[in-house]
């Protein structure tokens, strides 16, 4: 299924920057069907059911022009017993036709739902496995549109609005039958609106397609804003920005709404002018039929069943034009989800090694890296670290410290030169591999919704309750879990609330701890704590580290004088590189940066 979109990860940009014009509409019906042909079996007894169903109501017109037939000669002349069995037959047809729709209906809606079910765990896999620079670029709340509203809004389409298209062209489809059995002539001045219908329908389908890709689009703007005001929302509070963001949210807001009333309004003008369309074809019918009543050469029972089989025409003509419509949202939403899976993944054929009892020698040659074409983040990068040692990262903001990070990670791919581990180069591992030798301890403290065990378990599920607690104690984070309501059985989130930014650093120090690592990357782990706290983190990064390759990456240099190396980026270059006695000695960059914190203004 890749390619169908030529998508490409240029087009990765902030909100909704797919133009769907390009997109090639088959291609939402081909996907659509690789999900659906998984229950080929179960959708042809749908159709089945469908079709008798459809069948049985379709005679009932007949047997209702034979009762009425059998009052044509007066009250006097009527058949009573020929009466009620046809009346018995109705019941019968009518009855099996519920049961056959209700059969359709439930196999249908689980169907539906296996095949969403399938459709939203492929999306989320996919995200999972997509390049960092797509969610450097991507709104996470328009994401988190597509694999939600978006999905639900194909769900509640096929699980009803199919069955009842499906229904709409059998009983179109036969009652057209039937009206040409009784009558040609009058099925034809019936059918002289059909064409205005049709072409109306299509030009408003058509028309209110586009409305329906912009209210999408403007359902992801809006979630991807209410996702960041939510998430920044101290910033909010901190700067008074409540006032503007409120003028923000109501400026998306109006946009969504002036887009969907939009796309609601047109989609509403369908039934009206269907109907005017409709009643004018039975209008022309029933003049034509009265006349040929009067001359005898249509009977009173034919032109009966005419009438209900003319209503049961134009009924689903209607509902099919509206379906449609409907049909064009969950073809918008189809669109915005499938682009997902169409989003390339990280193109690494050539990852087949493995990583096996690591020592943690890792070299660095000739590193360039840019985020975007034509912009150099690092250049000619050169290191080679000693298993075991302690090495710092430092340097003005915008240096590529944390870049360094990252492509140790692979979380992005280098452009020129190799990084090795144990000698092997990076490139020809895969990425688990490479990132399974790393703890990771990163400024932002994230923590899941879950048990405080849970969280300290993330790194290595396998773990006994006993290494946990060993863990918890040896970073000084056993005291104040067990103060805890439920002490390492209490559920917190990222956002818990009474629990310190630094208690719940000593949580993700824990968990690194946990995951017992070959390697480190610690980066800013200390920086949005005060000094008591950075002291009692400090110690438990100590431990961490000890006897493990790991690189710190850090502003407060305080934190780094007892590395093994210390090198000083700018502009994405090894300016220094040194111990700390050594590069202070040198009085260049290194020294600046130190006396810029430690200097006392008298």
């Amino acid at each position: 299924m890749a390619g169908m979109f030529a998508i490409k990860g240029a087009d990765f940009g902030k909100g909704d920057v797919v133009d769907f014009k390009k997109i090639n509409k088959r291609a939402v019906l081909s996907y659509l069907w690789q999900y659906a042909r998984r229950f080929k079996v179960k959708i042809v007894l749908i159709l089945l059911f469908v079709i008798i169903s459809n069948l049985l109501a379709l005679v009932a017109p007949v047997v209702t022009g034979w009762a009425i037939g059998t009052m044509e000669g007066g009250v006097g002349a009527v058949d009573f017993d020929r009466l009620l069995r046809y009346c018995m037959l109705l019941i019968l047809l009518y009855v099996a036709s519920a049961v056959f729709s209700w059969l359709q209906n439930n196999l249908m809606i689980r169907v539906t739902q296996q095949a969403i079910f399938n459709i939203r765990t492929d999306v989320f896999n996919h995200i999972t496995e997509l390049p960092m620079s797509y969610f450097d670029v991507t709104y996470k709340g328009d994401i988190i549109s597509r694999i939600s509203y978006d999905i639900d809004n194909i769900s509640s389409c096929f699980s009803t609005d199919i069955i009842h298209l499906l229904t709409g062209l059998i009983t179109v489809i036969g009652s057209l039958a039937m009206m040409l059995l009784i009558d040609p002539v009058l099925t034809l001045v019936f059918l002289i609106i059909v064409p205005m219908t049709l072409v109306f329908a299509r030009k408003i389908t058509k028309f209110t397609r586009k409305l329906f890709r912009r209210q999408m689009a403007k359902y992801g703007e809006l979630n991807a804003y209410v996702e960041e005001m939510l998430t920044g929302q101290k910033t909010v509070k901190a700067y008074c920005y409540e006032e503007k963001s409120v003028e923000r949210f109501c400026q998306i807001n109006t946009e969504l709404n002036d887009a969907g009333f939009k796309a609601q309004f047109f989609s509403s003008v369908v039934m009206p002018v269907m109907n005017f369309f409709n009643n004018l074809g039975f209008l022309l019918a029933s003049s034509v039929g009265a006349v040929l009543i009067l001359r005898s050469t249509l009977t009173i029972a034919d032109m009966s069943s005419f009438i209900l089989y003319s209503k049961k025409f134009s009924g689903p003509i209607n509902e099919i034009a509206n379906i449609i419509n409907v049909i064009q949202s969950a073809f918008s939403a189809s669109e915005r989800v499938f682009y997902i899976l169409e989003v390339p993944l990280e193109k690494l054929p050539e990852e087949t090694g493995h990583l096996q009892s690591v020592k943690g020698t890792v070299t660095f040659e000739d590193i360039d890296f840019s985020y975007t074409e034509g912009k150099q983040i690092i250049h000619d990068f050169s290191l080679r670290v000693p298993a075991g040692s302690r090495v710092a990262i430092v340097g003005e903001t915008g240096a590529g410290k944390t870049t360094m990070a990252s492509l140790l990670m692979k979380f992005y791919s280098i452009q020129g030169g190799d990084i090795t581990i144990d000698s092997k180069n990076i490139r020809e591992i895969e990425k688990l591999d490479v990132r399974a030798q790393y703890g990771m301890v990163l400024q932002d403290t994230w923590l899941f919704h879950g048990t405080v065990m849970e969280n300290l378990r993330y790194g290595r599920f396998e773990a006994t309750d006993a290494e946990v607690i060993a863990a918890a104690k040896a970073v000084d984070a056993h005291d104040f879990i067990m103060r805890l309501p439920q002490g390492y059985e209490t559920v917190i989130s990222e956002e818990s609330i009474g629990m310190s930014q630094g208690q719940k650093q000593l949580l993700t120090i824990a968990r690194a701890l946990v995951a017992n690592p070959a390697m480190l990357i610690l980066d800013e782990a200390t920086s949005s704590v005060d000094t008591i706290t950075e002291k009692k983190i400090q110690a438990a990064m100590d431990l961490l580290m000890e006897g493990r390759t790991s690189f710190v990456i850090a502003h407060r240099l305080s934190t780094i004088r007892s590395a093994d190396i210390i090198i000083v980026m700018d502009h994405g270059q090894i300016v220094e590189q040194g111990t700390h006695q050594s590069l202070l000695a040198l009085q260049g960059e290194y020294c600046r940066l130190y006396n810029s914190q430690f200097t006392q203004v008298s």
